[in-house]
């Protein structure tokens, strides 16, 4: 039997009629709104892209060394010290370069090295060497020269622009009069609170981040300052980044001068413990000349290596110099 079919009454028929039709949304639904971790991502996101990773940790490329020049003295002095680099393997080296400059009377009464004639002074080409270094190491290529007598100065910064008139500037900062004494420890002190920031007496090393600073100390004659205080500024500055080369000057003088005090600072055994002055790192060399134009570019970085490696031994350099060698090269 067929089952029967509903019925629809009028009032049903009618209510379907007038019903609104069902809308139908086929967009998809409206995402969640974001939670505060997925909110901050979205913003770290859209910022400026990071720097790229080499840029971050990629060590500097050292600069070029500019070794030339018009001045045909310093060319000849630029050739002599790129030789020189190769063989003690500094050609990549950096460090900062200054001049720690005996002004004293003796300096041109008796010895002359600030006379001025035809030529340049003769303590002026010691300064052109001096400056031909700053060429092969110094990143700015500028030398600090610190005059001192009885007094220690602020240096002059010397550059391509002004290093060919060094003793002008010299006589202009002491008002034109060299002056008395030599004190050693004035002129120590000066340096190290200038690059070190730190002139205080040492007995632990004061690591450095920067490049090593290499200090030619110019002189003619004795400390005129008491010598135990004068000692003990090098044997703290054994504790800092910086290497003293002496350079004593004999000149015109009656008596030829023994620079005790020089050859005692220089000398290994007064830096062992068995003399009671404990030299941290073995931190000079001596070089006696008649004249300040007899130095010669080997005399001036011989040693300087050997003290690189005992430096960076015993962490005064926070970074390697940059030099491979074994301390029987440097003899």
């Amino acid at each position: 039997m067929r089952a029967s079919k509903p019925q629809l009454s009028s009032d049903n028929l009618s209510r379907l009629l007038h019903q609104q039709p069902l809308s139908i949304n086929l967009q998809p639904a409206a995402p969640p709104p974001p939670s505060y971790r997925e909110a901050i991502a979205s913003e770290e996101k859209s910022a400026a892209p990071p720097i790229a990773a080499k840029e971050v940790v990629a060590a500097p490329k050292p600069r070029r060394r500019l070794l030339k020049s018009n001045d045909p003295e310093i060319s000849k002095d630029m050739m002599a010290l790129k030789q020189g680099l190769k063989k003690y393997q500094l050609e990549k080296h950096q460090a900062r370069i200054c001049i720690i400059l005996d002004a004293s009377e003796s300096m041109q009464t008796k010895n002359k090295f600030y006379e001025t004639n035809e030529e340049e002074p003769p303590i002026q080409k010691l300064i052109n060497k001096a400056f031909t270094l700053a060429v092969a190491f110094d990143n700015n290529q500028e030398v600090e020269l610190f005059p001192f007598h009885q007094e220690a100065f602020d240096p002059i910064i010397l550059t391509s622009e002004n290093y060919k008139d060094a003793t002008q500037e010299v006589f202009r900062v002491l008002d034109c009069q060299l002056g008395g004494g030599t004190n050693y420890m004035a002129a120590v002190k000066k340096v190290r609170e200038y690059y070190f920031k730190n002139s205080l007496e040492l007995n632990e090393p004061q690591p450095c981040r920067d490049a090593p600073v290499f200090a030619i100390f110019v002189t003619d004659g004795e400390p005129s300052c008491d010598e135990i205080a004068a000692k003990n500024e090098f044997l703290s500055a054994s504790h800092q980044a910086i290497f003293f080369k002496f350079i004593a000057l004999k000149g015109c003088q009656e008596v030829d001068p023994e620079f005790e005090f020089l050859k005692s600072i220089d000398d290994a055994k007064v830096k062992s413990k068995e003399d009671k002055i404990a030299f941290f790192v073995d931190n000079s060399d001596l070089v006696t000349l008649k004249s300040p134009e007899d130095l010669t570019m080997d005399q001036l970085i011989l040693e300087y290596r050997a003290w690189l490696t005992e430096a960076y031994q015993k962490n005064l350099l926070v970074h390697d110099p940059g030099v491979k060698y074994s301390e029987e090269d440097c003899r």
